[in-house]
């Protein structure tokens, strides 16, 4: 009769304190680095303002670095070799209906530099996708699945 083992348990640790709270929708990896979005919260006091962020951090640990900020509501992200894509599912309004159509669907440069907007005015966008010539995302609001070419 063979011997039964423990089951080993895996290490885990704190990779990154990004603040005192955070709200991850969704979370991403590659060879050496960790990119999450960060929903954060908005505020209308003097017109929108939002903290939302794209953060990332390396595996091996280390402050988290900032590549994207000031967004509104983040949801879903994604990655391939040269680019980090994101949604920002934009802000609802419920006044006579619920109505969300903002959202936007974003990439950038893996270390950072100037978004570029893939598509705007979409229904709360949520969950995205790449493969290698393409970006696929959801949209809540119309119960949609949409597609960009070339990404």
């Amino acid at each position: 009769m063979a011997p039964v083992l423990a089951p080993v348990r895996p290490a885990v640790s704190t990779l990154a304190k990004a603040r005192e709270s955070i709200r991850v929708p969704t979370i991403v990896v590659n060879a050496t680095t960790v990119y999450w979005t960060d929903a954060g919260a908005c505020s209308t006091d003097a017109g929108l303002s939002c903290s939302g962020a794209v953060r990332s951090a390396l595996k091996n640990g280390g402050s988290p670095k900032s590549l994207a900020a000031g967004l509104v509501n983040p949801a879903g992200i994604a990655l391939d070799s040269t680019s980090v894509y994101w949604v920002n599912a934009g802000v609802c309004n419920v006044d006579g209906g619920i109505s969300c159509q903002d959202g936007t669907v974003m990439k950038m440069p893996l270390g950072g530099g100037e978004p570029t907007t893939i598509a705007s005015g979409q229904g709360k966008p949520v969950g995205i996708v790449v493969d290698s010539t393409s970006v696929y995302w959801t949209n809540e609001a119309s119960g949609t699945v949409m597609k960009a070419t070339p990404k």
